[in-house]
């Protein structure tokens, strides 16, 4: 996905780069850059304004010629397929807009939540691997090697290529790791093995504190996520279901005594606009909250 930025952001670019490169879009992105290098997308800023703002414009175009066909097809009036198509295409291209400004932000947030929910248990694995006397090399060599904890074991390998490849030391590596990780629970993990390791302290005892350090707060998250479902889950209920039924009752017989031709539209706006993108922004809630994102 990052090549893929990296080749169509120049293209973006040369269509948009005079509309983003206005004080306005440069004020709004500027904030995210930090983010948009964390997460390893090689563009510029203006670039990756440019991208966003092309891609929302695409999604516009794309989806509003034939939401209009639809929906002046299904009211039997060019007019009422105009402005619900146009709705539509809006919507949709203000969806695109934030997933592209978010993504950068999301990725590294999904990332954390990954490691720090591998944390409790592959720290485990380390205690045991000190105590068969391994090398702090190998320790990370093996950690690099655990499918099961993908987004520690790319960390892992970063500390590996530079020490075999790159020619740092071990010590320089751990710095180096815990300068660029997303996680604020690893992140102290590497300084204090690195600690350890300068100072000729107890590693074995210092994970197992870790250890027990990260279960605790594991399980506290856990009991909170799931009491924070639990919430989620009622209030889209009688937001997103109950409500929706109420409003269309409710405009269903406004519609009656008014005699007004506006309701229906503005009921189809509700049903197949408003509420699928509402679900869609509830199960994005839903994955973000999640423990391992």
């Amino acid at each position: 996905m990052v090549s893929s930025f990296e080749k169509y952001a120049p293209i973006a670019y040369k269509y948009v780069g005079k509309i983003t490169d206005i004080s306005f879009f440069k004020a709004l992105f500027i904030p995210i850059s930090p983010d948009i290098k964390k997460v390893g997308i090689h563009v510029t800023i203006e670039e990756y304004a440019a991208l966003t703002v092309f891609t929302s414009a695409l999604v516009y175009f794309f989806t509003t010629i034939p939401l209009t066909f639809i929906f002046a097809l299904v009211f039997n009036s060019l007019i009422a397929g105009m402005i619900l198509g146009n709705l539509g295409g809006i919507s949709l291209a203000l969806v695109t807009f934030f997933i592209f400004y978010l993504y950068p932000k999301n990725t590294i947030m999904a990332k954390k939540k990954k490691i720090d929910a591998s944390l409790p248990f592959a720290t485990y694995y380390l205690i045991t691997i000190a105590e068969s006397g391994a090398t702090m090399l190998d320790l990370f060599k093996i950690l690099a090697n655990m499918t099961e904890y993908k987004s520690l074991a790319e960390e892992a390998k970063r500390i590996v290529f530079e020490v075999e490849n790159l020619g740092y030391n071990i010590a320089d590596a751990l710095k180096n790791a815990s300068d660029r990780t997303a996680s604020e629970s690893f992140k102290y993990l590497l300084w204090g093995i690195r600690n350890t390791m300068i100072v000729g302290g107890d590693l074995i005892t210092y994970l197992r504190e870790k250890s027990n350090i990260f279960l605790q707060e594991y399980k506290r998250n856990l009991v909170k996520f799931s009491q924070q479902l639990n919430l989620m889950v009622e209030i889209y209920i009688t937001l997103m279901l109950v409500g929706v039924i109420f409003f269309i009752i409710l405009t269903l017989v406004i519609g009656m005594m008014m005699q007004s031709i506006i309701i229906p539209f503005i009921q189809l706006f509700v049903v197949f606009i408003i509420l699928p993108l509402a679900t869609f922004g509830f199960i994005i809630l839903f994955k973000t909250m999640s423990l391992e994102g």
